[in-house]
């Protein structure tokens, strides 16, 4: 395709500098963006915007590592704690014009525009890993995974319904309360595609060497009416009463000893308990709903 007549009589000089009004614009509008947010520490709460995640990890690195200077590549193997956030939270609000954080801000525009448009790519927000008992590097793995579906999740709700998902992001919240203000537990669950199957758990242990095993999943007493379950490409939303129902049947058939026509399974592993329920089954019996009716039904319940 032949370029249009009046940059074919442009030289590359005069290109160069056709593009410097484009370069002063978007340079102000990076500082026009720092100094309306840049300056401005808010206390952490673990949401999805880029600026809080980066305040956060200069602040270990150069008030709590004592380090001389940040490298926001180490940002991906950063490792977000209770501890951190706490120390966070009580710095905000407290500080002084000298202190190194806000000097790291006043002095890397360029690195904040960076580590923004590389935010939920190659920068993603850190799931907070609560100090309440030791975890595995796979418990760990696993954890963020589930914090980026739920986030995914979260900002599906909010674009198409302007609801807010509503997050506890604090172990009493999501121990006494449940995983989220609507009552929706949030699971990510990539074996389904590989399987066929969905996962309901009933009960867990933190530990495979403890002895007893608590309820959990559909069993724990929470505020949790609807489960979703599955990955960003394809996820599945039951009612947790319709779950309990379908628990109780088979739990009964299993008992007598007789077949399940759901084609459910019973299985337990090292940490939890539950039910396995193959997908195609899930479908034919209709025991699935759409994301339209949970959100119309939840805001039934807030009317």
């Amino acid at each position: 395709m032949p370029l249009p007549r009046i940059l074919l009589r442009m030289n590359s000089r005069d290109i160069e500098n056709s593009f410097a009004p484009v370069r002063l614009f978007c340079r102000k509008n990076i500082e026009s963006e720092f100094y309306e947010y840049g300056m401005q520490f808010r206390r952490f709460k673990n949401k999805t915007d880029y600026l809080e995640y980066l305040q956060l990890f200069v602040f270990h690195e150069l008030n709590i590592m004592k380090n001389k200077w940040v490298d926001i590549e180490k940002y991906i193997d950063f490792e977000l704690k209770d501890t951190t956030v706490d120390a966070f939270n009580q710095w905000v609000g407290n500080i002084d014009e000298a202190d190194p954080v806000k000097v790291w801000f006043d002095k890397n525009k360029e690195l904040i525009s960076q580590f923004r448009h590389n935010f939920n790519d190659k920068f993603k927000p850190k799931v907070c890993v609560w100090s309440d008992r030791s975890k595995t590097d796979y418990f760990k793995e696993k954890l963020q995974d589930a914090f980026i579906f739920e986030n995914y999740i979260a900002g599906l709700i909010s674009e198409k319904y302007g609801l807010d998902l509503g997050q506890y992001l604090t172990p009493e919240g999501q121990y006494d309360l449940g995983e989220n203000a609507l009552g929706i537990e949030i699971k990510n669950d990539t074996l389904i595609k590989k399987y066929g199957n969905v996962y309901i758990e009933y009960q867990e242990k933190s530990d495979a060497n403890n002895w007893e095993y608590v309820n959990s999943g559909i069993l724990k007493v929470d505020n949790c009416e609807y489960w979703l379950i599955g990955t960003a490409d394809r996820f599945y939303i039951f009612r947790k009463n319709r779950l309990l129902e379908i628990f109780r049947e088979e739990i009964d058939l299993h008992r007598k000893g007789l077949k399940s026509a759901r084609g459910v399974s019973f299985k337990q592993i090292a940490t939890s308990k539950g039910y396995v329920y193959p997908v195609k089954n899930v479908i034919a019996n209709g025991d699935t709903i759409s994301m339209d009716t949970m959100i119309g039904e939840i805001r039934e319940t807030q009317s």
